[in-house]
């Protein structure tokens, strides 16, 4: 948001115009304004009396009883003003009037004398600073006239928001500018003289840049015998208008010239600048140093800082520091003006929490080649509030100048685009309105933007400068037919999609969480620190890193459900993870689930429901890729380090997902006290290996055979295992293999268990055979035997 009052407006585009002139104008010009406020203040009560008579109260050196004609009666009043006497026209309060600042008018005694009203001084409007006395108004004003009629000063603050890409208006004279532009009229900058250099070396003055990155360009000049006092009544107010309060005229001064042009500028006193050298430098980390807001700071090696000889005097585009202000004894005052990297400046405002008008300018970009000409401006001004004289040469440290670069706008595109043909004389002459460079070229513009417009680098950036200068509600509704709308949809968009529907289908419901996250709920989820990206400054510790899992931001969701009696929820969320590999940030896209609670919901047929387990989750999975239509996925039993135990899922020797039954010391750290069931499937490769073609396979004519078997072995060895080379002996007759029973106990040796498996056999074009299916399970069951010591149950 930035602060400009008509008046000013208007002096520094060289025309009048309207409030509501200037309202709609910067509006369709994209900087919108957000509210209008008049500097005369609501003055109703207040009238224009004549006082008639005055006479010294008994035993008081100051008070007056007077009699004051307000046309419609005579009051006395009690005045304690020195300038009081009759026949002024004076500012009357009647009874029940509230002044600015809510001080309401009541009827009163002073000294036992009745009082009906107060006579008013500026100050007491809320006109002017002026509380010497009484104001004094014209002989001719008529008497019983209200107040505000009388007021021919009244200005109006406008209170523009501005778009974080457009930092030239961040200075009144970028918002006269638009205006010009708008009105066809060329814009006079007030910054046109260039500081001449000085011979003079009364005082001696170096600046040296230590990182000229960081800070591209300094500027310095000192002023002698200045005398630091009050600002005029002119400077005060415009101030105050635009939301600053008055500290000094030398202070005063910068902060004008800022709200003028957009470039901070800072004061010191230079008496107290060490060495008579500016350095600029990092800081160095834990580095400690008192701003003028009397607060101390830690600093880091990435934040700059403005040094003397030897001590810190100022956080670079930020704020001063305590032990270098200008105060009323100030006598030499050095100025700089400089130009700041804004994402340094940015860095810096945020981890301190410390944001300035300073550093919202130099965050969005002020312009790195005005700061000579600011610089004049602004000591011409100090010189003519404070006297003194220029003891110094202008110093610039300007390393490398920065210019901006040369774009390309080809006529055909920008008439494409905005749907009108342009001439090219129309096109030059928007371009150089907005004090570009053009060079025309055969089929193109050599377009140099000004400095003062960093948003301007790209084509399309120019195209729509033209657009808003021509007026989006001059460009014409058309169709283009050469536009080919497809009606289809990204294929890993429809993967995604269908990924969350089949999830929904499960009852489970999808979950949208930030990928920020505690360290404390992140922990569990890495082997060690070094793998949590962290975040260089974050918000708060509550996002302080990048989340390694889902799962760590997923839980909370869980906690949150379970503490509000909700207890079963099944939530899954797809989206992004992150894990530091050295100096490489790994993300990863998958969908994770969390489970907590029964597997079906109490009701009459299920009095005691059963609880989730891990094959309720293994069944979800299974039926997701099998919707996927992915196929040969393995399961080991093996799992991360935050499962009491779980199973990992393996295509072709890479790691696709896992799932199981997160442990109790993970789930304490979150306050969940009940078993969580969670899985993870890397959406990134099940997509390169998915296809959504789908395949017709005929159903057989011909009669199944099914086979039971039992087999006996050890109880370390997983069915899984036994399920794959039951599949890779059987070949392809074998349609539906099922484990459907697991036993351990009474007549089963010690040491082993029972797998009871069923087996269709099918073939598509022919009926098997009773001794051909015999002779497969004999093979099977011999492959068995050697691999695993397989036996028969008897």
């Amino acid at each position: 948001m930035v602060k400009i009052t008509r008046k000013w407006i208007n002096e520094l585009s060289g025309f009048a115009l309207t409030d509501d002139q200037i309202d709609e104008t910067l509006t369709m010009h994209g900087l919108e304004v957000e509210e209008r406020i008049s500097t005369i203040p609501d003055l109703t009560g207040v009238v224009v009396g004549e006082v008639v008579k005055t006479e010294k109260v008994k035993d008081s050196d100051h008070l007056n009883c007077c009699q004051v004609n307000i046309g419609a009666e005579q009051l006395q009043i009690v005045c304690g003003a020195p300038n009081v006497a009759a026949g002024q026209k004076v500012p009357v309060a009647t009874i029940g009037t509230i002044l600015p600042g809510g001080f309401k008018i009541k009827k009163a005694k002073l000294r036992g004398i009745a009082s009906s009203g107060m006579i008013c001084s500026e100050r007491e409007l809320s006109l002017s600073q002026e509380a010497d006395g009484i104001m004094v108004l014209p002989g001719e004003s008529r008497i019983g006239a209200a107040i505000n009629d009388l007021i021919d000063e009244s200005d109006t603050v406008f209170d523009i928001f501005i778009t974080p890409n457009r930092p030239d208006c961040l200075g009144a004279i970028g918002i006269a500018r638009e205006l010009c532009i708008d009105a066809g009229k060329p814009f006079k900058s007030p910054l046109e003289k260039v500081p001449v250099k000085n011979k003079s070396s009364e005082l001696p003055l170096s600046i040296e840049i230590k990182n000229p990155e960081a800070c591209p360009r300094y500027t310095g000049i000192v002023l002698k015998n200045v005398t630091v006092g009050p600002s005029p009544d002119w400077l005060v107010n415009r101030l105050e208008h635009l939301g600053l309060r008055s500290i000094s005229n030398i202070v005063d001064v910068t902060n004008l010239i800022m709200l003028e042009t957009g470039q901070p500028l800072h004061a010191f006193d230079y008496d107290k600048i060490q060495g008579a050298k500016i350095i600029v430098r990092n800081a160095n980390n834990g580095e400690k140093f008192v701003t003028l807001d009397e607060q101390e700071r830690n600093l880091t090696s990435d934040d700059l800082l403005i040094c003397d000889g030897e001590k810190p005097v100022a956080i670079a585009g930020v704020m001063g520091g305590l032990g270098s202000e200008v105060m009323a004894t100030t006598k030499n005052v050095l100025l700089e003006v400089a130009n700041f990297d804004p994402t340094i400046t940015r860095r810096t405002s945020s981890r301190l929490n410390l944001s300035t008008d300073a550093s919202k300018r130099f965050e969005r970009g002020v312009d790195p080649n005005i700061p000579a000409k600011v610089s004049q401006r602004a000591v011409d001004l100090m010189l003519e509030l404070g006297g003194g004289k220029i003891a110094s040469d202008f110093i610039d440290v300007y390393p490398r100048k920065i210019e901006a670069p040369t774009i390309q706008l080809r006529s055909n595109q920008l008439n494409k685009i905005i749907g009108k043909k342009f001439t090219d004389s129309e096109i030059v002459g928007y371009l150089e309105a907005l004090e570009c460079k053009v060079t025309k070229c055969k089929s193109f513009f050599d377009v140099v933007p000004p400095t003062f417009r960093p948003d301007l680098f790209r084509e399309i950036d120019l195209i729509e400068e033209i657009a808003r200068l021509f007026g989006y509600n001059e460009i014409e509704d058309q169709l283009d037919n050469s536009i080919n709308v497809l009606n289809q949809k990204n294929s890993y968009f429809n993967f995604i999609e269908l990924v969350k529907n089949t999830l929904g289908s499960f009852g489970l419901m999808e979950s949208i969480t930030i990928s920020m996250a505690p360290v404390k709920s992140c922990k569990p989820f890495v082997e060690n620190d070094d793998s949590l990206a962290r975040i260089i400054n974050p918000l708060s510790e509550d996002m302080a890193v990048l989340r390694p899992t889902i799962s760590s931001t997923l839980l909370s969701s869980i906690a949150y459900n379970l503490n509000r009696k909700n207890s079963d929820v099944r939530l899954f969320e797809v989206g992004s993870t992150f894990i530091q590999d050295g100096k490489n940030l790994k993300e990863n896209f998958r969908v994770e689930g969390l489970l907590a609670g029964n597997a079906q919901p109490k009701s009459w047929h299920t009095p005691s429901p059963e609880p989730l387990s891990a094959f309720t989750i293994k069944g979800i999975i299974q039926k997701l890729l099998s919707t996927l239509r992915i196929e040969n996925i393995k399961q080991l039993d093996a799992s991360p380090a935050w499962y009491s135990f779980g199973s990992t899922l393996i295509h072709k020797k890479r790691e696709v997902g896992h799932f199981g039954l997160i442990s109790k010391s993970v789930l304490k750290e979150f306050d969940v006290e009940q078993d969580v069931l969670a899985f993870c499937l890397d959406l990134e490769y099940l997509f390169s290996i998915y296809t959504s073609d789908k395949k017709y396979v005929e159903i057989s004519r011909f009669p199944a055979i099914d086979r039971d078997i039992a087999l006996v072995v050890d109880k370390t060895i997983p069915a899984q295992a036994i399920l794959e080379t039951i599949e890779n002996t059987s070949g392809k007759l074998l349609r539906k293999l099922l484990l459907f029973d697991v036993y351990e106990g009474k007549g089963i040796t010690k040491g082993k268990k029972s797998l009871a498996f069923s087996l269709e056999f099918q073939s598509p074009d022919r009926t098997l055979k009773e001794t051909e299916i015999n002779q497969l399970m004999d093979k099977i069951l011999s492959t068995l035997n050697k691999k695993y010591s397989a036996e028969l149950r008897q």
